[in-house]
């Protein structure tokens, strides 16, 4: 009997030992995945410096969180706002401007090759860069300022965005043709719809003809 006794009571010592290795490990992941989250979180106060700004500028918030950049210089305002959109929001961006180019898999994975392939064939990359060749001096000044301050932005955080700590991935700096992949993306997304129906209508006319295609899908009258 003073054996079973004893047998139990050294199970039930390694038990709980067990259960509290367990439940200091679950605290220290908790605690652990509180400060990343902490850590990429935006800057909300405070005084920050931002390299190559011409005057001091302030940004200010209103009553539903939406920013408001007062600046003197303009190129100072789209260094400000890269700044703050990098801070909230890098990695929407960072996915805007893979998908455009066809590069989301890169950190995606396998699940998203056929959406690369499928922009690929527009050599979105390629056309943004030839576009970023054809800007005017002023433009190129307003998109390098904004790449800037959202590079100043993202290096401003402490931890990077936490969607990259689950990817296990490192965020890639910005660039300017970045900006226009994602007016590129945004054309996209407003318009892919539209531009899939009328190949469809392209098609159906091929099929049915001017006459009965005319009569399915009448342009209407003057008004």
């Amino acid at each position: 009997m003073i054996a079973k006794k004893t047998g139990f009571k050294k199970f039930a010592c390694v038990f709980r030992n067990i259960v509290l290795g367990l439940l200091v490990l679950v605290l220290l992941i908790v605690a652990g995945a509180y400060l990343a989250l902490r850590g990429s979180l935006p800057r909300l106060e405070g005084d920050t410096g931002l390299a190559a700004l011409k005057a001091p500028v302030t940004l200010t918030r209103d009553e539903r969180g939406t920013v408001q950049i007062s600046a003197k210089d303009m190129n100072d305002a789209m260094r400000a706002l890269g700044f703050v959109h990098a801070q909230e929001r890098f990695f929407e961006m960072d996915l805007a401007r893979r998908s455009a180019a066809g590069e989301l898999s890169v950190i995606l994975g396998n699940a998203t090759v056929k959406i690369d392939k499928d922009k690929r064939m527009h050599r979105l990359r390629a056309r943004m860069e030839a576009a970023w060749k054809r800007l005017s001096a002023g433009e190129r000044e307003g998109v390098t300022a904004y790449m800037s301050g959202v590079n100043a932005g993202l290096a401003a955080l402490s931890v990077r965005p936490w969607q990259y700590l689950l990817l296990r991935a490192e965020p890639e700096p910005w660039r300017e043709v970045d900006s226009l992949l994602v007016v590129s993306e945004m054309y996209f997304m407003l318009q892919s719809r539209s531009i899939e129906e009328r190949f469809n209508e392209i098609e159906l006319r091929k099929r049915i003809g001017d006459k009965v295609f005319d009569w399915v899908k009448p342009l209407g009258g003057e008004w």
